[in-house]
């Protein structure tokens, strides 16, 4: 779960909708992130943003804004499972669904049906509801990636 609240993303979020379109742009993310003396280069807020767009627009809506902050947050950013479970974990739940599971794979290019998704997740499930815990979803980029 995002350590933001719910209404403190929406603020945000429309403090950098500053025209009021119900979206942002990378270049509005990174000069946000300047002005609060964050960090964060472009490419890596752009490579974020590429993980999280669910309809590939190249901007974020609101709860894929939430998803970011939830990524900037929580992911240890030298580890890339890190960082594919919290851009996978779309409902901050802090664990991955076959759904989840099958975007985030898609998005690295992984060739994979959301069958073959939801059949992976069904038997290396690690949790009682049939979702994956991070130490799982971990192993299976892992095996993915190599």
């Amino acid at each position: 779960m995002p350590k933001l609240s719910q209404s403190a993303i929406r603020s945000i979020f429309k403090a950098l909708d500053s025209e009021n379109t119900g979206k942002v742009s990378p270049q509005q993310m990174v000069a946000q992130l300047q002005k609060m003396d964050h960090k964060i280069d472009g490419e890596h807020v752009k490579f974020l943003m590429d993980m999280i767009d669910k309809n590939n627009d190249g901007t974020m809506d609101v709860h894929e804004f939430g998803v970011f902050m939830n990524v900037y947050e929580n992911a240890n950013h030298k580890v890339p499972a890190s960082v594919f479970f919290y851009c996978a974990d779309s409902d901050f739940s802090g664990t991955i669904c076959h759904k989840e599971l099958f975007e985030i794979l898609k998005k690295l290019e992984i060739n994979v049906t959301e069958a073959q998704s939801k059949q992976i997740t069904k038997i290396l499930s690690d949790n009682k509801d049939g979702t994956l815990s991070y130490q799982m979803f971990e192993r299976i980029i892992e095996l993915f990636t190599k």
